[in-house]
């Protein structure tokens, strides 16, 4: 898979910025991370196994060299890139501690990016009612921890960005789907929410930039 790479006009605006993504182990959370390192962001890590948060954030260091390197240094400036924070999402209290060292070790976070998620697919007969609640506690209460972990902050700089990712499978039905679905209403709820704070804005332009 080929590295993404944000335009030019992107990589300015996060240059600079703390980004913490969740779920940033590995598939969506870790290329992302590598491509916000690349543009000059700082990223505060945040996943399960803290070993493979160790390999990203080496890949994000990797990433900022080689983008300073074709851009003779103005790809971010001198400093950490990015920092491992392992915790799992459906713990809170966890989660905010993960939070809290993300902050003190690399400032207070511009934008959250919640990519942490699973679906298990099945027919809705062939489901017991753990599978929905795990889903549930993973998907979308593992959003709603990490906004609460980072909202407080963000009010209080009277800035900041939340961006939830999610699958479109979340948004219609299909064979052995039933599971996936279930949860999927909910995510776009909360980020309608999010955005109609006031002084916090959704992110939606930047996230669409980075998926070009």
């Amino acid at each position: 898979m080929a590295p993404l790479v944000l335009s030019e006009r992107y990589s300015k605006y996060f240059r600079g910025k703390h980004v913490l993504i969740t779920g940033a182990s590995e598939g969506v959370g870790a290329e992302i991370a590598k491509m916000l390192a690349a543009a000059g962001a700082r990223a505060t890590l945040v996943a399960r196994t803290e070993s493979k948060l160790r390999a990203i954030e080496a890949a994000c260091e990797e990433a900022r060299g080689q983008a300073a390197d074709a851009t003779g240094g103005a790809a971010g400036g001198a400093g950490r890139v990015a920092f491992s924070a392992p915790a799992d999402v459906t713990d809170e209290p966890a989660l905010a501690a993960a939070v809290a060292a993300g902050v003190e070790a690399l400032g207070p976070v511009d934008m959250l990016i919640t990519c942490a998620g699973a679906a298990e697919c099945s027919y809705f007969h062939a489901s017991d009612t753990a599978a929905f609640r795990f889903m549930m506690d993973l998907n979308y209460m593992g959003v709603v921890h990490a906004v609460r972990a980072v909202l407080p902050g963000m009010l209080r700089r009277k800035e900041g960005h939340l961006v939830a990712v999610a699958s479109t499978l979340s948004l219609m039905g299909g064979r052995r789907a039933g599971r996936a679905s279930a949860a999927g209403p909910l995510r776009p709820g909360l980020c309608g929410r999010a955005s109609a704070g006031g002084p916090l804005q959704a992110g939606a332009q930047a996230a669409r930039g980075a998926g070009r």
